[in-house]
């Protein structure tokens, strides 16, 4: 059975052939999320050879955005994305609309999504070796002074959806009464230059809900008194 076109297809299509556009796709990466959080809906194109948008570029973003459903639209052109951040945003692409032009597309998006997996996965592995190389003296007595009764770690993936900007999640038990007020917040700060990693989410387990048996299952223990 083949899938339906969502109602707003045939438009879409329509529109993206009057404004030459070679290729749309709406995307949902990480850095985009963090660089614009009013954004509800994120989209890249590019147009066929020869074609100059100019201003109309902002019209036709507002456009887009009233077409495919969303509050606040952000457009970007493949020419404009930077190095940094391109294979992120290629990887995480659905394609919406395609001309008879964008043959190279398949190719472009195949070796992004493979290009990605790797820096993730590279990265993924640093996270480990620092989780393993930790120093048990080091830590305990950060544990220790922090009322800590057990810390473990696990992957940043397994943790619910609002935990995608962490490097690495830590699980911790504390002592009765800890922490106190904004007290884990700079217990994150600290752990993640103890970890030598960006962003550390720490979970208490009195509040750990989603993916509880999941998460645990994996966690690794770093300290226990």
């Amino acid at each position: 059975m083949s899938e339906s076109k969502p109602a707003y297809q045939e438009k879409l299509e329509a529109y993206c052939r009057e404004k030459n556009i070679k290729w749309l796709a709406t995307y949902d990466a990480a850095i985009v999320r963090r660089n614009y959080p009013g954004a509800d809906l994120f989209m890249l194109v590019e147009f066929e050879e020869g074609q100059k948008v100019g201003r109309e570029f902002f019209k036709i973003e507002r456009e887009l955005t009233g077409i495919i459903g969303g509050a606040c639209g952000d457009l970007k052109a493949l020419p404009e994305l930077a190095d940094y951040y391109r294979d992120e945003i290629l990887a995480a692409a659905t394609v919406k609309f395609t001309s008879e032009t964008a043959t190279h597309l398949p190719k472009m998006l195949a070796e992004a999504r493979k290009s990605w997996a790797a820096i993730k996965a590279a990265e993924k592995q640093a996270v480990k070796d620092k989780v393993k190389a930790m120093p048990s003296e080091k830590l305990g007595e950060f544990c220790r002074s922090s009322n800590i009764k057990w810390l473990a770690a696990c992957d940043a993936d397994r943790g619910p959806d609002n935990f995608f900007n962490a490097n690495l999640v830590l699980v911790a038990e504390f002592e009765k009464g800890y922490p106190k007020h904004w007290g884990s917040f700079r217990k994150e700060r600290e752990l993640a230059a103890l970890y030598d990693v960006a962003k550390v989410e720490l979970i208490s387990l009195s509040t750990l809900r989603d993916c509880k048996d999941e998460i645990l299952a994996e966690a690794r223990v770093q300290f226990a008194s």
